[in-house]
């Protein structure tokens, strides 16, 4: 199909009318072709794996019922049981077919499992719920207006906290990047591959239909892109969003719209245009460094994890030297949805160099944005958006970041450490016990980031916020005694003995315990829901929801658990016990290192030492954080020796247990025990697949 018979314009046309053509001939195409109906849909309940020929087997049954009822003969009788028996059978294998087909083709996406298994487990959930009483307009409203109050309460003339340090010299203004490289075919058929063809109100047509045909509609996405980066516009056409209303917790109460998340879906094309931008974005910063070190959001190779392993090393290490040491968790609120969009151009003029068509095209991708919110078939009136990113764009994680560049310089001035996964933001201070002025010392650092929040248009919410005081021994517990938590703008924060940090639980002293007790629970509640579907599944789906739901829990940040009492770590064994029992359907009485062994399963222990050897080997090479990186350190002996080419890193002394469960020493000392031909494996795959055999045969003794 050539597109000139298809698109009767030009491509030296604006990019307003290129889109607006766009839309108006795919939509009138697809209305052609498929014409747009209301059709009566009646509620049923039937069984999902409920097909054709159960259906015809279930008539030809009901016959033989009301045979043997009629006549009351005994041979009549035998052929309804006989078929009793075999409609049984028809109706496992139809479950067991319908769930491991289900399950197959959502095997890489865990939150589609998860919807999945619970439609499976709980039926009741298909049946269309009652509406709320909650119009979508009442939705709106609320969104909008929680953001006027947020910016209403802001102190706007509280003074800006100036970064000098990072500022440019604005004798010698530096123009980095002022205009787009054009954009290639192959580029755009790149990106559109690794987009979900999700659609919204505001497309013209399904999205998989024009990822179906992507090679004939190539050339015509990738001049709607170089019109749009060359004229530094993006089209009011799509800056519009559809908001989908999103519990934040599912236990939450439905009815308190404080509880809900907006959530938007944005045109498939602006997607598109938006992923270009964002690979151009991050080259720009990755070129010349203005990531900061300590932001570990959206950013390739870093994750919650190394953030979590930087922080707690640091805290391990700390206590190892006989120090306390404040750990503050600062919470925004709805900090993507208040950004200034003034501040934000600001960032982007003066810290990165952004000037010319590029600075022209991020304005107008900030300018003149509205949203609707849909609810199922109601849709609110339009409203338009003076502030904010949207959540659910592909630019508004790495534009926040950006934003809140200057931070990571305002805690270290102040000799506080730093550490921001998006907008989770983690302050750390170490200090001996006797001095008296580490209180005041994190005050004067807080007070500062609070006012440099405020006049960056961010709110902290202080009920939100918490301190931790981490540390051991009788100096903690003499220091506590007398502890005060420090204060913001005149209110404390709340001092607490466990904090969620990303998802984990950090306790004072550091023992996981709590974080342990909520992994076992959450394994142990999900392993018996899976076990509910073990008669109608195979070994290989079975597998993949223990992976998905049980092993995925287990491994998640276990990097930290590195020296931890074995206790602790057999309690998370007993997991992966009962999960592989039930995988190959044996008893509890069984001796388990067989069914590990036929799974292929590594225990949990050497689990923990296979996730920190990934993470040296992809420091070193450069796949990983340079903070993790900084923690290894290369062996050099002091005279030439065999081990100067083994790759071996020198191991730093500690004083007690505590420091040897810090990861720059458990990384050391497991990674100088590899073998020299796995630590110089040549790519990440390789290290992986020779890693996992030499753990494998160290847990089960095989030669």
């Amino acid at each position: 199909m050539s597109l000139s018979s298809v698109l009767p314009f030009s491509m030296d046309d604006g990019v307003d009318l290129l889109v607006d053509n766009y839309n108006l001939v795919l939509s009138t195409s697809i209305d052609s072709l498929a014409l747009l109906c209301t059709r009566l849909e009646r509620p049923s309940y039937r069984a999902p794996w409920f097909n054709g020929a159960l259906r015809l087997m279930k008539t030809s049954g009901r016959k033989l019922e009301r045979r043997w009822r009629v006549s009351g003969l005994v041979e009549d009788r035998l052929k309804f049981r006989h078929w009793l028996i075999e409609y049984q059978l028809s109706i496992r294998e139809a479950k067991s077919s319908f769930f491991a087909s289900v399950i197959d083709s959502e095997r890489n996406k865990p939150a589609a499992l998860f919807r999945v298994v619970n439609n499976l487990l709980n039926p009741d959930c298909l049946r269309p719920k009652e509406n709320l009483s909650l119009s979508c307009n009442t939705f709106l409203s609320f969104f909008s207006d929680k953001v006027d109050l947020i910016r209403s309460g802001i102190i706007s003339s509280c003074s800006r906290y100036r970064d000098d340090a990072i500022h440019l010299d604005e004798t010698t203004p530096l123009v980095l990047w002022s205009s787009f490289l054009p954009t290639s075919d192959a580029q755009v058929i790149r990106v559109i591959r690794g987009l979900n063809a999700t659609t919204c109100d505001f497309d013209p047509c399904p999205s998989r239909l024009l990822k179906e045909g992507l090679e004939d509609w190539a050339p015509l996405f990738t001049g709607i892109v170089n019109a749009s980066l060359g004229e530094g516009i993006l089209p009011v056409s799509l800056k519009r969003a559809q908001v989908r209303p999103l519990l934040k917790q599912a236990f939450l109460d439905p009815s308190d719209l404080n509880n809900y998340r907006p959530i938007s879906n944005l045109p498939f094309l602006s997607k598109v245009i938006e992923k270009v931008v964002a690979g151009s974005l991050r080259e720009h910063l990755d070129n010349f460094g203005f990531y900061d070190s300590f932001q570990s959001g959206f950013r390739p190779g870093h994750s919650t994890e190394t953030a979590l392993v930087k922080v707690v090393n640091d805290l391990l290490i700390s206590m190892d030297k006989g120090l306390l040491s404040f750990l503050v968790q600062l919470d925004l609120s709805s900090a993507f949805d208040t950004i200034d969009h003034g501040v934000l151009l600001d960032r982007l003029k003066h810290h990165l160099g952004i000037s010319g068509t590029v600075l022209q095209w991020f304005r107008s991708f900030l300018d003149g944005r509205s949203q609707v919110v849909r609810i199922g078939d109601s849709v609110s009136v339009p409203a338009e958006i003076s502030c904010g990113v949207p959540q659910g764009s592909i630019l508004s994680p790495m534009l926040f970041a950006i934003y809140l560049l200057p931070l990571g310089d305002i805690a270290r001035r102040h000799g506080v450490d730093f550490h921001c996964y998006a907008d989770d933001i983690q302050l750390y201070l170490a200090f001996p016990a006797n001095n008296t002025g580490a209180v005041a010392m994190l005050e004067q650092c807080l007070s500062a980031i609070w006012a440099w929040l405020a006049g960056s248009w961010l709110k902290l919410n202080q009920s939100k916020s918490e301190v931790l005081l981490v540390g051991r021994g009788s100096m903690y517990e003499n220091f506590t005694d007398s502890f005060s938590p420090p204060m913001i703008n005149g209110e404390s924060l709340k001092s607490v003995k466990v904090t969620k940090s990303l998802g984990v639980f950090l306790d004072s002293s550091l023992t996981l315990e709590r974080q342990i007790s909520s992994v076992v629970s959450a394994g142990f509640f999900h392993l018996r829901n899976v076990k509910r579907l073990r008669p109608f599944l195979p070994h290989d789906s079975l597998a993949t929801l223990m992976h998905a739901f049980v092993s995925s829990r287990i491994d998640y940040c276990n990097a930290l658990y590195t020296g931890l009492p074995l206790k602790l770590i057999h309690r998370l064994q007993l997991i992966q016990n009962s999960a592989a029992r039930v995988v190959k359907n044996v008893s509890r009485f069984d001796h388990i290192t067989p069914v590990l062994l036929e799974l292929h399963w590594l225990p949990v222990q050497r689990r923990i030492t296979f996730k920190v050897l990934v993470l040296v080997f992809k420091a070193l090479n450069g796949l990983g954080p340079d903070y993790l990186r900084n923690l290894l350190i290369p062996y050099v002996p002091a005279r030439p020796l065999r081990s100067l080419h083994g790759l071996l890193l020198r191991v730093p002394r500690m004083r007690t247990k505590v420091g040897e469960r810090s990861f720059s020493f458990y990384a050391a000392t497991s990674w100088n025990a590899l073998p020299i031909d796995i630590r110089t494996s040549p790519s990440l795959s390789t290290f992986k697949s020779s890693l996992k055999t030499f753990l494998f045969n160290a847990a089960f003794n095989l030669s």
